[in-house]
C-alpha cells in the first residue's frame, strides 16, 4: 500500500511563525509606545510543534502581550516619584520670596 504525503499548507495566522518545526509568537509594538518600549517587537517560542496547539497558545499569548503594551501606556501616564525626567524643563524662580 502506498502511503500519500499531504502537502496541506495551513492558512496563515497573524503572529504566528515557524522556525524550524517549532511554532513561535512575534507582533510588532504599538506606533504609540514604539519610542519608549524597550523592543522592537515581541517574539518568543510557543513550545509547539502542533499548528493547532500553537493556535490555542497564540490566542493566549496575544491577549497576555495586549495586557503588557497596556501596562506599559500605564506607567508611562505616571508622574515619576523622582521628579520630572531628563529633559523635562522647570522652571524656578529664585526671586520670588514664597
Amino acid at each position: 500500500m502506498l502511503l500519500q504525503r499531504s502537502n496541506k499548507r495551513h492558512a496563515a495566522a497573524p503572529g504566528l511563525i515557524k522556525r524550524g518545526n517549532v511554532h513561535w509568537f512575534r507582533c510588532s509594538i504599538p506606533r504609540d509606545i514604539k519610542d519608549s518600549y524597550p523592543k522592537t517587537d515581541e517574539t518568543f517560542s510557543l513550545k509547539s510543534r502542533d499548528y493547532q496547539e500553537a493556535l490555542k497558545k497564540l490566542r493566549k499569548a496575544s491577549a497576555e502581550v495586549d495586557e503588557w503594551f497596556e501596562e506599559h501606556r500605564l506607567r508611562q501616564m505616571q508622574p515619576s516619584p523622582r521628579g520630572p525626567a531628563l529633559g523635562e524643563c522647570c522652571v524656578i524662580n529664585l526671586h520670588d520670596p514664597t
